[in-house]
């Protein structure tokens, strides 16, 4: 509502509200009034002039003036019926508009929510692992970290692997590599845009040996951290700033032929 005289309402229940002056809003008022109002004051009239026949019966002599009387029992209830609702009007066109604008308040709401949701940083380990053969039967694995938001970007994201199972080494969590970054000072943290997505080195290992590398990003040691396990499964923890942690689990193992093998848990 803009002012006394200014009044909105729905096109319809799927299109926005309009601007209307008082005289739109009367005319609701009145439409509202005279719908059904013929037939309620037909309704009225018909039970009154079964009651007056009655009368009559029992009381001949106010036959005169029943009879007198009967041509405005329809003018008087359609009147009456007519006042009624008019003044009721108003409340029933507010209350028919309320529950519309109410409708449309909660699909906004609904969509303000969806689309707070779309736009909040979010980080996510998709279920799957790449497979790159190397050299002399040698193998490595990597998998991807995408920042599923639509419009946030994803600052100082790190990706560790936070636990073992079983147990094999003593140092946690262990930084994992970039994939292609092969500078001596590598990269342990990064930003991810908005649907953008960053490849990381997770194992590496050659046919038969007794242990696979974990490729990680100790740059003052020179060396990747070394599992014995023939079976393993790693938890792996994607973090960034403002947003909540993405935990993903990879199994590796060896198969009959000595081959390593890697595959999201």
């Amino acid at each position: 509502m803009q002012g006394d005289t200014t009044f909105r309402r729905p096109v319809s229940n799927d299109e926005a509200y309009v601007t209307i002056g008082f005289w739109g809003f009367a005319r609701l008022c009145i439409r509202k009034g005279w719908s059904e109002s013929w037939t309620r004051a037909d309704a009225i009239t018909g039970i009154v002039g079964a009651a007056a026949g009655v009368i009559i019966h029992f009381v001949p002599r106010l036959e005169a003036v029943v009879s007198r009387s009967l041509w405005a029992i329809p003018i008087i209830a359609l009147v009456c019926v007519l006042v009624f609702r008019l003044v009721m009007s108003p409340y029933w066109v507010y209350r028919k508009h309320k529950s519309v604008l109410v409708d449309h308040i909660t699909r906004a709401e609904q969509n303000i929510t969806r689309l707070e949701c779309r736009l909040e940083p979010r980080l996510c380990i998709p279920a799957i692992v790449y497979e790159q053969p190397l050299d002399d039967g040698a193998v490595t694995y990597y998998f991807d970290v995408i920042n599923e938001s639509d419009g946030s970007t994803v600052e100082e994201v790190e990706v560790k692997v936070t636990a073992i199972e079983p147990p094999a080494v003593k140092w946690l969590p262990i930084p994992l590599q970039i994939k292609h970054d092969n500078r001596p000072q590598k990269t342990k943290e990064f930003n991810l845009n908005p649907k953008d997505k960053k490849q990381i080195d997770l194992v590496n290992g050659r046919r038969g040996a007794a242990f696979f590398h974990i490729v990680d990003v100790i740059t003052d040691v020179g060396w990747w951290t070394m599992v014995s396990n023939r079976d393993s499964t790693l938890i792996v923890t994607a973090t960034g700033r403002n947003t909540t942690p993405a935990v993903a689990k990879f199994h590796v193992w060896r198969d009959d032929t000595g081959y390593l093998r890697c595959e999201a848990a």
